[in-house]
């Protein structure tokens, strides 16, 4: 019997450096479910901010989660850790444009039957290739302000 391969997507809350920007993502955790190797799957985050007088501009910098977001209970994700992969899946994210901006205009979106405020988004691909190999993936992604 061949294994369900699943993939989470963690946002990370940012601040920039040596200011009073914030820069946050909606949703923070993405669990896009059983994916299928050789299949193309689009992610989107929206990014919300607060704490800049314009237009700013965002680096995504993609990380391996650290080992606790694998535990049981309180704030971090529930499975059962021995299923998860140590695979390294960064290779399989591609950006669907160049550059992203976070602008100082909101606008409302549903995500998950709820409402939210955003400023931005991030969209990318995931390319899961034929030779994933099966159990519980996840990468961060870091919003950097410029």
């Amino acid at each position: 019997m061949d294994r369900k391969l699943s993939v989470i997507f963690l946002a990370a809350v940012l601040t920039g450096a040596g200011s009073s920007v914030y820069v946050g993502a909606a949703p923070g955790v993405q669990d896009l479910g059983t994916v299928e190797r050789g299949n193309t799957y689009d992610v989107t985050f929206y990014t919300t901010a607060s704490g800049f007088g314009g237009d700013i501009q965002i680096e995504p910098n993609l990380f391996q989660p650290n080992s606790n977001f694998y535990s049981q209970g309180g704030d971090s994700y529930e499975f059962v850790p021995e299923e998860a992969s140590q695979e390294d899946i960064s290779d399989w994210i591609s950006y669907r444009q160049d550059s992203f901006t976070v602008s100082q205009e909101s606008r409302t979106v549903t995500i998950g039957g709820s409402r939210a405020e955003v400023n931005g988004e991030v969209n990318m691909f995931l390319d899961v290739p034929q030779s994933a190999e099966p159990g519980y993936h996840a990468i961060g992604v870091d919003l950097n302000p410029q």
